[in-house]
């Protein structure tokens, strides 16, 4: 039969309850790093025009995607109308970045000069924009672990893609940008407002803002050819 303790006889010892344990105390973080402007210029400065490395920041800084979309990015999705379009993985949402045409003042057009930089820089062309040293497309993981070594290798540590996307909402921000145009930029989960507005031809126009498509400068008639970092 089961054993059972006499009286006054101490009781096992054993772990408590699961339900008697109180979970430790994380601290908050702010999640991923931004980049701060001294920071895109220590990258800039040690990856040259030329290396895919450096392909790979502008586009990022520029179009402030998630690496997730980044990976799938092509020349390809530029459009004859100069706008960059992409449907995000993580929303199934349509975006839309002006690369070869006019863009807001707000967004700061230095960034896109020197992604169309990047572009022409290029010693091969390959599919996607983002490969391999064999010229193959790089998964999610694999280039996000890539890119972060690229930045410690400029000096800049616990640096990431996602940091980038974090810096495209700062700049936009203080540049003037209305809420609307930095949820369309971004492809925020709250550009589904500005998604009724209908379709991309609408989300260009809230992107460039009110009266704003004429009157944005500072844009190349063309791409610069043989530029340096």
């Amino acid at each position: 039969g089961a054993f059972r303790r006499g009286r006054g006889q101490a009781p096992r010892r054993g772990p408590p309850p699961a339900d008697t344990v109180r979970r430790r105390r994380v601290p908050k973080t702010e999640g991923f790093a931004t980049w701060t402007e001294e920071d895109v210029a220590r990258f800039r400065a040690h990856w040259p025009l030329e290396a895919p490395e450096r392909l790979a920041f502008e586009l990022l800084h520029w179009t402030g995607a998630r690496m997730s979309d980044a990976v799938r990015m092509s020349e390809g999705m530029i459009g004859r109308d100069g706008w960059l379009t992409y449907r995000q993985a993580k929303t199934g949402r349509d975006v839309y970045i002006p690369v070869r045409c006019p863009a807001p003042a707000c967004a700061e057009p230095e960034g896109q000069r020197l992604f169309l930089q990047a572009l022409e820089a290029r010693p091969e062309r390959h599919a996607v924009l983002m490969v391999t040293r064999c010229g193959q497309p790089r998964s999610i993981k694999a280039a996000s672990s890539w890119f972060a070594k690229a930045a410690r290798a400029a000096g800049l540590e616990g640096k990431s893609g996602h940091g980038l996307r974090k810096r495209r909402a700062n700049v936009l921000g203080e540049n003037g940008a209305t809420t609307k145009q930095s949820a369309a930029w971004l492809g925020h989960e709250s550009l589904q407002m500005v998604a009724h507005y209908s379709r991309g031809a609408d989300l260009r126009k809230t992107i460039m803002g009110t009266g704003q498509e004429q009157e944005s400068s500072n844009f190349p008639a063309e791409v610069p050819k043989g530029a340096t970092k």
